[in-house]
């Protein structure tokens, strides 16, 4: 039996509009569809002549107001917004990437954040919404399974809001865990009774070159922060979701009965399994200029053995 999705309907009554940056198939659009009209969107890959991720979302949007070309090209967006929005590329970002090879916003990649900034300032929309910054920004460590879907996925998520007054009336703590975009939409409470206050005096660039290359540092940033007037301020958040009838994984699962024992693990696999799911921390030397690094990455989850 096939599978169809629903045909997607703009909002008859839009409290704002929208402009989405590397759109992809549309992620954005369906996650902000509830209230906002995206009036314009744009997605190119420059890997591969068929584009496949814009084809996927003109095929569920329609052909107006997209555009498929490189983003460079984008003098200016071509019609009025409040919003923009963008999930620009994240590999020169990753964790998964050790810090030498990880490029930031140098990276082939990375530069695409300074397209994004260019169309900001040229057209100095209220919000930006971004994912993996005179504007506030606020950011958070969003894990959906800890707001009940059904799949662990952690994405930063980024938001810069403008105003000439804003940064004058904004009390750091109350905004990152109360009054901001972010704790409206996806509710924390706090670990800690204040903010850490990190000052920003250099200026982005160089912060991004330079910040953290000692791999014996630790990042002085949270899950959750704001920064306003040149400062930092970070907090340790826990989710506290309010409503807790979304689906979780086991609403989507096969019953066990049903389940071929091909996939689950034989017991005299458990131990070895355990460790290559679990949280890692190993030092490395680079084979060519033989510089140590710490490849680490974060546990997951595993399933049981059937018995």
């Amino acid at each position: 039996m096939g599978f169809k999705t629903k045909k997607y309907k703009e909002p008859v009554n839009p409290v704002g509009t929208v402009a989405e940056l590397f759109a992809g198939v549309g992620g954005f659009r369906i996650g902000l569809g509830a209230g906002l009209k995206t009036v314009f969107s744009n997605q190119w890959e420059p890997s591969t002549k068929i584009q496949h991720a814009s084809s996927v979302y003109v095929a569920n949007f329609g052909e107006n107001g997209h555009s498929s070309i490189d983003i460079a090209k984008v003098e200016k967006i071509p019609t009025s917004f409040e919003v923009l929005v963008g999930g620009f590329p994240c590999q020169d970002y990753s964790v998964a990437k050790t810090l030498r090879s990880a490029k930031g916003l140098r990276g082939k990649k990375g530069v695409l954040w300074w397209e994004i900034l260019r169309l900001v300032e040229l057209h100095k929309p209220k919000i930006v919404f971004l994912e993996n910054v005179g504007y506030v920004i606020e950011w958070r460590v969003v894990n959906a399974a800890e707001y009940g879907f059904p799949q662990r996925r952690i994405r930063v998520f980024i938001v810069a809001r403008r105003g000439k007054t804003l940064g004058k009336s904004i009390k750091p703590f109350d905004y990152i865990t109360k009054s901001g975009i972010l704790a409206r939409a996806l509710p924390v409470i706090s670990t800690q009774l204040d903010c850490t206050e990190v000052d920003i005096e250099e200026d982005w660039g160089r912060v991004s070159k330079y910040f953290n290359k000692k791999s014996s540092e630790k990042s002085p940033f949270l899950n959750s922060g704001l920064f306003v007037n040149g400062v930092a301020y970070t907090l340790k958040t826990d989710a506290a979701p309010k409503n807790k009838e979304f689906a979780t994984l086991g609403d989507v699962l096969q019953k066990e009965s049903e389940v071929d024992d091909a996939f689950f693990i034989p017991e005299n696999q458990v131990k070895a399994w355990r460790y290559l799911k679990g949280a890692k921390s190993i030092e490395r030397v680079h084979k060519e200029s033989g510089t140590k690094y710490n490849y680490a990455e974060g546990g997951n989850g595993l399933s049981r053995s059937r018995k």
